[in-house]
């Protein structure tokens, strides 16, 4: 599958009923992808370290646990929201600016 463009994105990982807001840098755009995948190779050289047991992963950080996963065929699943960023929004209300007014993104 071919990336298209590449760039900085924010996501919500939730654990243990918590949520923090990370930065993840240099991801790639994809769209024919089905999913998204994150690195392990590029967490551990970011200082993260991933505990992979039984069929669950766990992404640490300083010994502060962000998220964990569980095998979900080939891969873990890692559940993450990612943030859209106002300069998508804006490009959004720009292409599609018949059917919604300004207000009505903004609520």
């Amino acid at each position: 599958m071919e990336a298209i463009g590449e760039g900085d994105i924010f996501a919500d990982v939730h654990y243990d009923r918590k949520t923090t807001r990370i930065q993840l840098t240099r991801v790639m755009h994809v769209p024919r992808a089905d999913g998204k995948i994150l690195s392990l190779k590029v967490l551990d050289q970011k200082g993260f370290e991933s505990q992979i047991m039984g069929g669950h992963v766990k992404i640490m950080k300083d010994n502060i646990i962000y998220t964990e996963g569980l095998l979900g065929g080939e891969l873990y699943e890692v559940m993450l929201k990612v943030i859209p960023s106002k300069e998508n929004v804006m490009t959004a209300i720009k292409r599609d600016s018949s059917s919604t007014n300004f207000s009505t993104w903004n609520r």
